[in-house]
């Protein structure tokens, strides 16, 4: 009797470990393929016991393959799709090719199940032009489509860069086909969705997804959390159904539904999210960093700002500029932090981060608290220096100077705004020309005059203020005036046509270097 044969097995008393079991089982098996080696059957019916038992296994699969092409035996049906599923796994690019040709060279047509395992094993080295073809020779054979191709595509178009017309297409496809969508299927459509921005299409789909049944990842979960911030009904029901699954998430995911937390002002899920991202050693990446720094500064708790801003450095990132604009409000708002503010603003210096619109409008309300005109200054030419549009903060600091009725600040900074080639906005014009206009300043009139024809605005609000005031400059025969209104009414043309009546009053006041001297009161 040889060793370790199975009568020798039966009388064993010694009980064996779970690796002597699969170490026998193993001998067993590679025994029998010795048995076969050594017999080289040219029979398929020998092989394909060989095939059914061990179709999960690799390794014996590629065997059992290199065999028969040895004893020159054609693989049937079976053993071809055998074997397309293990070269697929394999990544063996020449023998996927050759089977997938034998194959779909059969004299039967293919099944669905059949042409979805071609595609997978392409699918599995890259090969995005056979793929295509095997889509083709399906649509040529008039094979449908079944689940699971529906779901291997709508994969690959979730792929960056997203296809969404292919994905608007293979969905109409997949409701004439009356099948109805797996969970993953909802799954990448809702992915695909998102990203590209189509919240119609978005909440379609979480319609379909509200069935209990449907299984939604938690990359899902991110993405509706987002989409549902304003319905709180149907974001509660997701929560309760992706919440205990939170344990199982990866730090990619946590980390997705941590920032979509933080943006939903969510204070329950952050809590949830960090605690287990702290029970698995999970590490926050900057992004979700940056969004808890802006949470938490928001919420006034600058202790916790502080400790993710101090981790956020520590892996060697600086905030964004939204971030610093998060932190800086914060600190401003208490009175006693605002040597914090500065700390960070200088931070921002050092570390050449531009301030954009929203860092100059705050800084904007930090000076005029202190009421220093240096500062404003200062400001306009650091948005000029940044690029930064200088419209809305230009017009804050003008209006700001048009309340307090500070002219000679405000002339100083008009001037400064037309060297940067900037104008407030169009309501802040009209305002300037009533102030003028009160006040009699002729050449500010002009200048605000022009800018008003600049962007084409009408001048409703400022015509009775204009025109009581040529009035007077008529009545009074204010010569040098009413020279400087003659001025305006040309640069201005039509668009001061309502007070016309006192520019012809004021041609008729006689004027020392007219050839005739009209009576003024004719």
């Amino acid at each position: 009797m040889e060793e370790g044969s199975p009568e020798e097995n039966e009388t064993n008393t010694t009980p064996e470990t779970e690796e002597q079991a699969q170490g026998k089982k193993k001998t067993r098996r590679d025994s029998t393929i010795g048995v076969l080696i050594d017999k080289a059957p040219t029979d398929i019916e020998t092989y394909l016991p060989f095939y059914r038992q061990n179709q999960k296994d690799l390794r014996v699969v590629s065997f059992l393959s290199r065999q028969m092409e040895k004893n020159n035996v054609a693989p049937n049906r079976e053993i071809l799709n055998i074997q397309q599923t293990a070269f697929g796994k394999l990544g063996e690019s020449s023998l996927i090719y050759k089977n997938a040709v034998r194959l779909i060279n059969l004299p039967e047509t293919l099944s669905s199940d059949e042409y979805f395992n071609i595609l997978l094993s392409f699918k599995a080295i890259d090969d995005k032009e056979t793929f295509q073809d095997i889509l083709k020779d399906m649509e040529n054979k008039n094979v449908p489509y079944n689940m699971n191709i529906f779901s291997l595509l709508f994969d690959q178009y979730s792929a960056n860069p997203i296809d969404i017309i292919s994905t608007q297409k293979l969905r109409e496809k997949m409701d004439k086909s009356g099948l109805t969508p797996s969970d993953h299927v909802l799954n990448s459509l809702l992915r695909i969705y998102f990203r590209s921005h189509m919240f119609s299409e978005i909440h379609e789909i979480w319609e379909q997804m509200k069935n209990p049944e449907v299984s939604i990842t938690l990359e899902s979960y991110s993405y509706l959390m987002r989409v549902l911030k304003n319905n709180r009904k149907d974001l509660e029901g997701l929560k309760k159904r992706c919440e205990p699954n939170l344990k199982h998430g990866t730090p990619v995911t946590l980390d997705t539904i941590l920032r979509s937390a933080c943006q939903n002002k969510d204070e329950s899920t952050i809590h949830k999210v960090l605690r287990e991202m702290d029970l698995n050693n999970y590490r926050q990446s900057p992004e979700a960093l940056m969004e808890l720094i802006v949470y938490f500064s928001r919420g006034n708790q600058l202790d916790k700002s502080e400790h993710y801003y101090k981790l956020l450095k520590k892996q060697g990132h600086f905030p964004s500029v939204g971030v610093y604009n998060s932190l800086l409000i914060s600190y401003m708002r208490r009175e006693h932090d605002l040597s914090k503010a500065e700390e960070h603003l200088e931070e921002m210096k050092m570390n050449k981060i531009a301030p954009n619109e929203e860092t100059l409008l705050i800084l904007f309300d930090w000076y005029r608290k202190k009421k220093t005109q240096p500062d404003y200054d200062n400001l306009l030419l650091l948005a000029a220096q940044n690029k930064v549009p200088l419209s809305s903060v230009g017009t804050r600091i003008v209006r700001n100077y048009l309340e307090h009725n500070n002219q000679e600040s405000l002339i100083k900074t008009l001037n400064l705004m037309q060297s940067l080639n900037a104008l407030p906005n169009d309501a802040t014009i009209r305002d300037l020309i009533k102030y003028f206009s009160r006040l009699g300043n002729i050449v500010w009139i002009r200048k605000a005059t022009v800018m008003a024809n600049t962007r084409g605005l009408s001048f409703s609000e400022a015509q009775d203020a204009i025109s009581e005031k040529l009035r007077s400059y008529v009545v009074n025969r204010d010569l040098s005036s009413v020279v400087q209104f003659r001025d305006l009414k040309r640069i201005s043309k039509s668009n001061l046509s309502p007070a016309a009546f006192f520019f012809r009053r004021a041609r008729r006041v006689p004027l020392p270097h007219d050839k005739k001297q009209p009576n003024p009161e004719n």
